[in-house]
């Protein structure tokens, strides 16, 4: 899916301003995603069923167990299809899937791959254009998902411990924070937000670690929980994030997630 994608990108047509002919490149795509998707359950069950492996020593610290490469390349399929075809895929993902897979990103606290993969799965559920309030729902309320994010980050401070997830974390926390930001005053989002009574103690405590996390001094220190930062590449070197703040409008928002304005509430 993902390499059918990159050709797709890269072949060049003559006329770069009118809409692309169609090629036997898409066409497979398009026959390939509409299988994967009607398989996902399947591969759901593979997902949860597919068994852990024996601990592994590495470098500098040892792992009690290990996950299946399997599991990775499932997710990786999973990741790429929710990016290509959201609409098909994510309404395949129940809450059984999202809480297996926080529980996962909690249990193997040091495998960036799955910590990345859960972002991007997150990541095409937030960046559409009509979030779906029941897909939210199975997120958010059936498999608890902010409150097993919320808890591990505050498991992790109370211990001192620097688990490798808390960067992802904080990325996703902060994407939920400025999607429900931008959308109206009812939507499902912010009113859950705001009412749950975990989300509303962690975020100031999210606030400061990301304000942290975008100040210039950081780029050169070694700070615990800070990893990773939005994809800035060379821009991040121009300007200290900092002066931008981290909410609707900065700097910060529009690199993480393209949030460079609030849309307008509904007149009451």
């Amino acid at each position: 899916v993902a390499g059918s994608r990159r050709i797709l990108q890269l072949s060049p047509f003559e006329q770069p301003n009118q809409p692309p002919p169609p090629n036997r490149m898409a066409c497979m795509l398009h026959h390939l995603c509409l299988e994967l998707c009607a398989r996902a359950p399947e591969l759901v069950e593979l997902v949860k069923g597919t068994p852990e492996g024996d601990g592994l020593r590495f470098g500098k610290y040892t792992v009690a167990r290990s996950l299946s490469p399997v599991v990775l390349d499932l997710l990786r399929v999973f990741a790429d299809l929710a990016e290509t075809v959201p609409e098909l895929l994510l309404p395949q993902l129940g809450a059984v899937f999202w809480g297996l897979l926080v529980d996962r990103c909690v249990a193997h606290e040091n495998n960036n791959i799955l910590h990345d993969l859960f972002r991007r799965l997150l990541m095409a559920v937030m960046s559409s254009d009509a979030v779906r309030d029941d897909l939210l729902r199975v997120i958010l309320v059936d498999a608890h998902l902010v409150e097993k994010l919320v808890e591990h980050y505050m498991a992790n401070v109370a211990s001192g411990n620097s688990s490798c997830f808390i960067g992802h974390l904080v990325v996703v926390c902060n994407v939920l924070r400025l999607r429900a930001d931008s959308g109206p005053a009812d939507s499902f989002l912010r009113t859950f937000l705001d009412r749950s009574e975990k989300w509303q103690a962690f975020l100031p405590a999210l606030r400061d670690v990301t304000s942290v996390q975008t100040s210039w001094p950081y780029r050169g220190q070694r700070l615990a929980l800070m990893y990773p930062m939005p994809n800035a590449t060379t821009l991040t070197a121009s300007f200290d994030l900092a002066d931008a703040g981290i909410d609707i409008g900065s700097s910060y928002a529009s690199l993480l997630s393209g949030y460079t304005s609030p849309s307008p509430s509904p007149k009451s």
